[in-house]
């Protein structure tokens, strides 16, 4: 087992069904133990009951499935399938079209076609070979399968494509929650049997959908803790083991640190390099916490050398290499390896008078990330955001005494973003990058107190390389225009328009939207 830190001084346990409790953001999602193959498609036979739904003409060309869309909302439905359990969807295929794929299913217990029962898959129309898998969270028994390869005109060749059937973990660990020198966790039993399973020694009995609460407490003697959480389950149930690890950050512990400054910032390496912090102007603005993480569990690694404005550190057991250097306000931190690796993990105490990431998340005080606020349906779910949907490489958070943000140019790093931190169950927020190579500033600023806010955070990261250049116009202006009154007339019902096309906000006859519709 890989070496970590198990404390676990005195556990305690609270009861209460599941049906009772608030649904969180779990960041993690729950461990598939079975796959098992539905439907393979290889389209060497005919289009395999594939066939035109809209605006799509279907045939089968050289061992491929050929999709020529003709317009607006193109798809093709399938309604040979059946399984009783979600789906894993899994083809290859190269297109020409435009905007994302999105698969639609119908069951045995609803038979109508909604956003709520639907995956999305994002394209590349390049017209080059890609492989492509995307779940669908499916209730009931599915009947019919619908895809939609893309949002327009354009072209698809699908090679193959199968379903698999998903057989996912009976128990899940959907919540941890990090405060007062302890860690409890919600340990939930999804299935209709009882189970039993062991905690740090300890034996623990889950009744049949039905959820358990435990606390662990912490010794909180260093500043930056791997705690790991193993569920081990009787070999009877032939259940394989479940694992949660939390990185924890204890904001007043001291260490042997190795401190590097200049006239802004003091930056604080622990010797074991599981972790620094960042002060500005005397005040401590942020933990690195992990410097480096796969997977979630914090590399192991050394510092291998110094100066008086810079650390190089190199991981224990593979090619990873950090190096953090100070340069004016700035902290720059660059990592390669060989495999993705999430760096730097950056770690907010403070309370939070604004966050962002830009073009996902526009945070004030108090508000917390990947809300259904303005986003009912699954996407509001944008911890871990499709890179795509980013308009500008830059994620910031503003507390009262200091503003830290993230910059980088590589926009094929994927960002990561949370507030409150519901990765590692802690309060503030966590930001974070991925790739095997990572180049990034960690700028440091004056904080809410002074005056400074978002807008200057913006400012400062667009003088730094100003704007891109605007892309070519992807359609004529009539069509352009046909377009944005398709957009407006999305967010309509019989009762007039909204700010969104959800029917659970009001809709009103605005003469703005009027106006609007008439110029």
């Amino acid at each position: 087992m890989k070496k970590v830190l198990f404390i676990s001084c005195c556990l305690s346990i609270a009861m209460f069904t599941f049906e009772s409790m608030a649904i969180d953001i779990n960041p993690y999602p729950r461990q598939i133990i079975n796959k098992s193959l539905i439907k393979k498609f290889d389209f060497k036979k005919g289009t395999e009951d594939w066939r035109n739904r809209n605006n799509c003409a279907v045939k089968a060309v050289n061992g491929n499935l050929a999709v020529k869309m003709t317009g607006l909302d193109p798809n093709i439905i399938l309604n040979n399938i059946s399984s009783d359990k979600p789906l894993l969807i899994s083809f290859r295929a190269k297109s020409t079209g435009k905007g994302n794929a999105q698969f639609f299913w119908k069951t045995d217990e609803s038979d109508f076609e909604e956003q709520g029962k639907s995956s999305t898959v994002t394209m590349f129309h390049d017209g080059k070979w890609h492989t492509y898998s995307v779940e669908l969270p499916i209730k009931g028994h599915i009947n019919s399968l619908r895809f939609d390869p893309a949002s327009d005109e354009g072209t698809i060749d699908i090679d193959w494509l199968t379903a698999e059937a998903l057989t996912f973990h009976p128990v899940e660990i959907i919540k941890v929650i990090s405060v007062d020198k302890s860690i409890t966790s919600i340990v939930t039993n999804h299935s209709n049997s009882p189970v039993s399973f062991k905690l740090n020694k300890k034996q623990y009995k889950l009744k049949a959908n039905n959820a358990i609460e435990i606390k662990q407490e912490l010794n909180n003697q260093k500043p930056f803790e791997t705690v790991q959480m193993e569920l081990v389950f009787g070999k009877k149930d032939e259940i394989p083991s479940l694992i949660r690890t939390v990185n924890i950050v204890n904001w007043d512990a001291e260490t042997d640190w190795l401190t590097i400054t200049n006239k802004n910032i003091k930056l604080q390496i622990s010797r074991d390099g599981k972790g620094a912090k960042i002060f500005y102007k005397g005040s401590l603005a942020a933990a690195i916490s992990p410097i480096a993480s796969c997977e979630n569990e914090a590399l192991e690694l050394s510092i291998s050398s110094s100066t008086a404005n810079k650390v190089n550190l190199t991981s224990k057991k593979d090619t990873t290499k950090i190096e953090l250097k100070l340069n004016d306000n700035n902290i720059e931190y660059s990592l390669s390896a060989d495999k993705n690796v999430k760096g730097p993990v950056l770690r907010i105490h403070d309370s939070i008078e604004q966050a962002l990431l830009s073009g996902v998340e526009y945070l004030g005080k108090n508000e917390k990330s990947s809300t259904k606020l303005d986003l009912k349906v699954k996407e509001h779910i944008r911890y871990k955001p499709d890179k795509m949907l980013l308009t500008m490489p830059l994620m910031a958070f503003v507390t009262p005494k200091t503003s830290v943000a993230l910059r980088w140019k590589n926009m094929n790093l994927q960002p990561y973003f949370a507030v409150p931190d519901f990765f590692n169950g802690a309060d503030g927020g966590m930001m974070a990058l991925e790739g095997k190579n990572v180049k990034t500033l960690i700028n440091c600023s004056d904080g809410w107190n002074d005056g400074n806010n978002l807008e200057n955070i913006i400012e400062w990261s667009v003088k730094l390389s100003g704007l891109p250049k605007l892309p070519r116009s992807p359609r004529s202006e009539k069509k352009q225009l046909e377009l944005c009154l398709k957009g407006i007339n999305s967010v309509r019902n019989e009762n007039g328009w909204g700010h969104c096309a959800d029917d659970h906000f009001q809709k009103h006859f605005h003469a703005d939207y009027v106006s609007l519709i008439w110029r």
